[in-house]
């Protein structure tokens, strides 16, 4: 009989994706939800993982993921 996995509970102090409508949290280093970020095209993920690794930070870092969450439907 196989052992069974204990359910992971989400903790209430992860983000909350931001996302309008949705209410998974993320992880502190994602930028959204894996569900939305599954949603966002592979070249715009690339291009904010190429971002996030050498520019992080920076004026054209914080303004591409702002456009992105944007678009995604997110906060302006």
């Amino acid at each position: 009989m196989k052992a069974r996995r204990k359910p992971v509970s989400v903790s209430s102090d992860l983000p909350k994706c931001p996302i309008a409508g949705c209410t998974a949290r993320r992880k502190k280093d994602h930028l959204m939800c894996s569900g939305h970020w599954g949603q966002v095209p592979s070249e715009r993920q690339k291009e904010a993982l190429r971002l996030y690794k050498t520019e992080r930070g920076s004026t054209a870092h914080w303004t591409y993921v702002a456009q992105l969450i944007k678009d995604m439907g997110g906060a302006s």
